[in-house]
């Protein structure tokens, strides 16, 4: 069975399964799912259960339903989709597909290569302000930086790589800025030496293997 997995600022909220034919998803508290968020509408999408297939629709929302950084009017799910409603996503699983990752065989000489795997870290050197000079240690899967209520981005620590995960909150500073672009609603792989402004403080990602 397929089921959602919704997170807010790196935290799971929920884990909820598809099981009807047609679950809604909104601001309002009749919908299925209801997400307690002021950037979502009150009807905002749709999920249209046939059979093993699973179909998103958005239903003219106002900030629109992203699949994969995308934004989409109808689109079948795949397991390991990742939707983003408002400030909320959504992380598509499908039960079957997880049990065969979990049962994978691998060759020998993957099995070796596992063996000792090279850990990365990752670290925000602050550049502005009375804190200028500190390192922050990204070592959560994701980790918050930022002004609560104002402005704020979380970078995710995933087995690819650290990720930016913009969070903005308010309207009064725009959105944060990766290498002095702003960045938009899909999460955005990090390299060594990007900047990253987000409330007004300037941080320097830094990433190596230990």
């Amino acid at each position: 069975m397929a089921k959602l997995i919704i997170t807010l600022d790196g935290v799971t909220l929920n884990e909820l399964p598809l099981e009807q034919p047609k679950v809604t998803l909104g601001r309002a508290a009749s919908n299925d799912i209801h997400l307690d968020d002021g950037t979502v509408s009150g009807k905002h999408a749709v999920f249209h259960v046939l059979g093993k297939e699973v179909f998103v629709e958005d239903l003219d929302s106002t900030n629109g339903t992203l699949v994969n950084g995308q934004r989409v009017r109808r689109r079948q799910l795949r397991h390991g989709d990742v939707l983003r409603i408002g400030q909320h996503e959504l992380r598509f699983v499908e039960d079957t597909a997880q049990s065969l990752e979990s049962t994978v065989i691998i060759s020998s000489a993957q099995r070796e290569a596992l063996k000792s795997p090279k850990e990365m870290v990752g670290k925000l050197k602050i550049l502005n302000g009375p804190k200028a000079g500190e390192l922050l240690d990204l070592n959560k899967p994701y980790n918050t930086v930022g002004k609560p209520g104002v402005q704020v981005a979380v970078v995710a620590k995933r087995t690819q790589g650290f990720f930016l995960v913009p969070m903005a909150m308010g309207n009064s500073q725009g959105a944060p800025t990766l290498n002095d672009q702003p960045v938009g609603a899909s999460s955005m792989a990090l390299k060594s030496g990007d900047v990253l402004e987000v409330a007004g403080v300037r941080l320097e990602f830094q990433q190596q293997a230990c």
